[in-house]
């Protein structure tokens, strides 16, 4: 659908417009063997109309996609160089429960905010469906009675929805009110708000750097500084600390 014609939709544009600007002049190359096209850099923010919202918003997601480094699998992107040098990837550490305490106004725990202690059947080997059956929680809107496909074979056989949700919420009991309301696109438009502001950051600095949604990859020699953009970045945004390290 039409993106409206107002200043919040400008200041948008503007933002994309310097990025790809920059981007597009920006010394990125590839020395790896797969077959990439080094042109393709075009960013846009795509936002979203969830059934459950009754008119569309700029504040429902609004992610970036686009530009060759988000569709290399994550071992080829070791291959990139930005001013012919090597880059990092460096990531926002928890970053969607984290922006969830923010929206409450809540101080998470400490620790591994994905580890549930009550689901003894869950290890450590289970922590990527973890992260993937918490996020389905925070987008639907409405109870969720099953797990869809991708999760479920991802978690123990005997751990259901209920299951889950009644360990996350003796974990997490601040986030009580936010569950299953649909809250997960609010929170992935305040990701993009951040990475935006990092990207504009970087740009003001002459730092390129390549975003994956809550991750960018940056020439290693300006990693610290790109480190504290964004760590001011989030807590400028969401008005809570959110920890960044090199992803390893």
């Amino acid at each position: 659908m039409p993106v409206p014609m107002t200043s919040e939709a400008e200041t948008h544009r503007e933002e994309m417009r310097a990025i790809n600007g920059h981007l597009t002049s920006a010394d990125i190359t590839y020395v790896g063997n797969d077959p990439v096209d080094t042109s393709d850099r075009l960013m846009t923010r795509h936002f979203n109309h969830p059934l459950h919202e009754p008119k569309p918003s700029l504040d429902l997601g609004g992610r970036l996609f686009g530009g060759f480094w988000q569709r290399l699998r994550r071992g080829a992107r070791q291959h990139i160089r930005i001013n012919g040098e090597a880059t990092i990837e460096l990531d926002y550490g928890q970053m969607f429960p984290r922006l969830a305490y923010a929206h409450v106004q809540a101080s998470p725990p400490s620790g591994d905010l994905y580890a549930l202690p009550k689901l003894t059947e869950v290890g450590p080997e289970h922590r990527s469906a973890v992260k993937k059956a918490f996020n389905a929680l925070m987008f639907k809107a409405g109870v969720m009675r099953i797990w869809p496909p991708e999760i479920a074979k991802g978690l123990p056989s005997d751990c259901s929805v209920g299951k889950f949700r009644k360990a996350l919420l003796a974990r997490h009991p601040f986030l009580t009110d936010i569950l299953n309301t649909g809250i997960g696109y609010r929170l992935m438009n305040r990701e993009s708000c951040i990475m935006c502001r990092v990207l504009m950051g970087c740009i003001a600095l002459g730092i390129t750097v390549l975003p994956i949604h809550d991750a960018v990859l940056c020439p290693a020699s300006a990693a610290f500084m790109v480190q504290q953009i964004m760590a001011d970045a989030a807590l400028h945004i969401a008005g809570h600390t959110v920890p960044v390290s090199v992803k390893t």
